[in-house]
């Protein structure tokens, strides 16, 4: 059973984005063992942060599904290393 995409169901039809958003960081930051802030900077926008890396993102989600991949192919983007021994680099 693919409990990741359930998980994801049950948070699309229960939680507002923002929530889903924060749940998000969070496990990214355990994922990197590094601080990711999330921060509110319009009424449609959040900023997420990792070290020097930043991603502003629209809170008008079309689906939650992705939004890890989102971020961290923008990070990916302005030079993050994703990887087994990404800590030992950054």
């Amino acid at each position: 059973m693919n409990t990741s995409g359930m998980l994801r169901g049950y948070m699309s039809k229960n939680m507002k984005v923002e929530e889903i958003i924060k749940v998000v960081v969070k496990a990214l930051s355990c994922e990197f063992e590094k601080e990711v802030d999330l921060e509110s900077i319009s009424d449609d926008e959040f900023k997420i942060t990792l070290d020097k890396y930043v991603v502003i993102m629209n809170k008008k989600l079309k689906s939650p599904y992705g939004i890890d991949r989102f971020i961290l192919e923008a990070f990916e983007a302005q030079g993050f290393i994703i990887g087994i021994c990404a800590n030992l680099w950054n």
